[in-house]
Parts: C-alpha cells; sequence; structure tokens
C-alpha cells in the first residue's frame, strides 16, 4: 500500500480457532524488512511511504491454513491548524488625553 501522508496503521486478522494467521507489516517485500508482527491484531504509527502487509501460517515448521478475514483501518495524522495571526495594534488618529494635576 502506499500512503501519502504519516498517520496510524491498523492490521486485525480473524480466523477460525483451529486456523493460526500472523500478520506482518514490512517497508518491502523482504521479510527482513519487518516493522511489527501480531497473531491477531497491531497498531503501528507509519510515516508516509510504501508498506506491505503479508499474512502467514507457520507455526514453528507446521501450517494451520484455512480462511481468515484480514482488517486494515489507517487514520491520518490529523492536520496542523493554521496558526492563529497575530493582533495588529493601530495607531490611534486621536491624541490621548494627559491626567492632570492640581
Amino acid at each position: 500500500m502506499s500512503l501519502s501522508q504519516p498517520g496510524t496503521l491498523t492490521v486485525l486478522v480473524s480466523a477460525h480457532y483451529d486456523v493460526d494467521i500472523d500478520i506482518h507489516l514490512l517497508t518491502s517485500p523482504d521479510g527482513n524488512d519487518c516493522l511489527n508482527r501480531a497473531h491477531s491484531e497491531f497498531t503501528h504509527t507509519v510515516a508516509a511511504g510504501e508498506y506491505w502487509i503479508t499474512a502467514d501460517t507457520y507455526v514453528g515448521s507446521r501450517e494451520f491454513p484455512g480462511p481468515y478475514m484480514l482488517m486494515v483501518d489507517f487514520e491520518p495524522d490529523p492536520t496542523p491548524e493554521e496558526p492563529a495571526s497575530e493582533p495588529t495594534i493601530e495607531p490611534s488618529s486621536e491624541p490621548e488625553a494627559s491626567p492632570t494635576s492640581e
């Protein structure tokens, strides 16, 4: 997937109890570029860029395959608000009254 802005990525996998699917977040198709791994769910803060999500079923040397549902959610970081403009003070055209002392 290609993300055009930073944010929070949540990945969740759901499967039958006898199916074991693990999910991985990668920065390339190379398995050595893993940012996060979980058995069923993870949340990861990401920068803008390219990411890959993989699902595998290995436990040791044994597979536990089967149907699963993969859900991916991306929440972009909030856009910083425009800075408030500085208040401007306009000089008065009327002269200020001076206090008088008696």
